[in-house]
């Protein structure tokens, strides 16, 4: 078993402790980051007991995505010693490395990075057991271009590996505006081929959902539900007006616009329909 964690010290270190089959945990003496700021870590099993961890690197000017591994059979983990044994490329910062690893050792790394403005994501492969993981160029995205990655710790870019050696990388993206993200994936065949997104249109989500439908599922999260449970049943009355307080009677989508809506934890507790109603 691995469990790995940042600690805070002045600055965050990821610590890992490990269980053989027979035996108790053994606890870490000594973080396995840097010295500089690292968080995030995810760890994963590989065959024969191969062990791999990833985590976000600070390296002086960058976060990069940092991967560890412990060849079966052995109780060291091999880490990266410097920026240059990064997967990722040295430009702005790499986020929530995420790790998949097939039965035959076939194994996918997957993070968003902005090269320039807009997060893309990003993945690291290796084709078996024995080789070692590539780094990801600069330019070498699979998201399509023209707008941000979704950075939402549930909508973060999620690698797969099949029994067969094919992959996949889900994700979420904006596409041009906040409020219009969709799902996007990569995928990997069996032989090696990637075939990636053409662009903000080729999505795997069905298209249209409206606001309502996107909130709802938003305040489902736990950690959303507080705030959205007050602020977006007032907003809702008001979605008959758009950005420059013109009424409307759709969506920018083509959905009808629903106005229903309820105030409360006020003078007044009610449900209402529209702007009009708070008048």
């Amino acid at each position: 078993a691995l469990a790995a964690w940042k600690q805070q010290r002045e600055d965050g270190v990821v610590f890992l402790a490990t269980r053989p089959p027979t035996g108790g945990w053994r606890m870490p003496i000594a973080p396995i980051s840097w010295a500089q700021t690292a968080y995030e870590p995810r760890v994963a099993f590989g065959p024969d007991a191969e062990a791999l961890v990833s985590w976000n690197q600070w390296t002086g000017t960058n976060f990069g995505v940092a991967l560890g591994l412990r060849a079966p059979g052995s109780d060291v983990f091999a880490l990266p010693e410097d920026a240059d044994a990064l997967l990722s490329a040295p430009v702005n910062y790499a986020n929530a490395p995420r790790l998949a690893v097939g039965p035959d050792g076939e194994g996918l790394v997957a993070w968003y990075q902005a090269p320039v403005d807009d997060l893309m994501v990003y993945v690291s492969e290796r084709r078996d057991a024995a080789s070692p993981f590539t780094r990801a160029e600069a330019d070498a995205f699979v998201s399509p271009g023209g707008a941000t990655v979704d950075s939402h710790t549930e909508a973060n870019a999620t690698p797969v590996v099949g029994d067969a050696g094919e992959a996949a990388v889900v994700w979420t993206q904006q596409r041009g505006e906040p409020w219009d993200i969709a799902v996007f994936a990569a995928t990997r065949t069996a032989a090696g081929q990637w075939q990636r997104p053409s662009s903000l249109d080729d999505t795997i989500s069905a298209p249209g959902a409206s606001l309502r439908e996107r909130l709802e599922l938003h305040g489902a999260d736990p950690s959303c539900a507080t705030c959205h449970a007050q602020i977006d049943p007032i907003g809702f009355l008001l979605e008959g007006y758009d950005a420059m307080g013109g009424t409307r009677t759709h969506d920018e989508a083509g959905n009808p616009i629903d106005t229903r809506g309820r105030v409360s934890d006020s003078d007044l507790d009610a449900a209402l329909d529209g702007g009009v109603a708070l008048a």
